[in-house]
């Protein structure tokens, strides 16, 4: 796992909400679902929200879930179930990300790797923004992604709501207060 990935996972505490926006094939929410009581009891999300459509999406064609079609994107859901859908403590949602509602102050950490255009992560940032805890962190990937949208998103979102973002490769992490 690339180092920055590891230094958003260590931010996860005790009795952590957690969610991924953007699960794919569930490879990275692997890593967030370790720190359960089971495996690691001083780090272990007390909930995991997962996050994703699995939506055959033609208008993005460049990327698999655009190019691949519907039964394609069956089998990874499919993968992703079997491999959490027994879990207690994560709940998968097969729904597009700002469709997904919560209380206020629900989450202590949101990791965003949905969509990679600006507006999308722009989007995101703003939605998960009110269901965030003080203290908590939303943070996200590819901060270097084809065009820099992802960076200018977190750019205008942390400016906008007076926030900071610390970077750690294509990795970022913004500290709510």
């Amino acid at each position: 796992m690339r180092h920055g990935r590891k230094f958003l996972l260590d931010k996860i505490t005790k009795e952590s909400v957690c969610a991924e926006i953007g699960v794919w094939k569930g490879n990275y929410s692997g890593h967030i679902f370790k720190r359960n009581p089971k495996r690691n009891p001083k780090r272990n999300p007390k909930r995991l929200h997962l996050i994703d459509p699995w939506e055959f999406q033609p208008e993005f064609k460049g990327m698999k879930y655009g190019t691949s079609g519907q039964d394609f994107m069956d089998k990874i859901y499919s993968g992703v179930l079997d491999k959490f859908g027994k879990e207690e403590s994560v709940i998968i949602h097969k729904a597009y990300s700002t469709s997904v509602e919560f209380e206020k102050d629900y989450f202590d950490w949101v990791y965003i790797d949905g969509s990679h255009t600006y507006d999308f992560v722009l989007k995101d940032l703003n939605h998960y923004y009110q269901f965030m805890k003080s203290g908590g962190f939303l943070c996200g990937d590819d901060l270097r992604w084809r065009g820099r949208s992802v960076k200018r998103a977190v750019k205008a979102f942390c400016k906008n709501e007076d926030l900071t973002f610390i970077a750690r490769g294509s990795q970022y992490l913004i500290e709510i207060h």
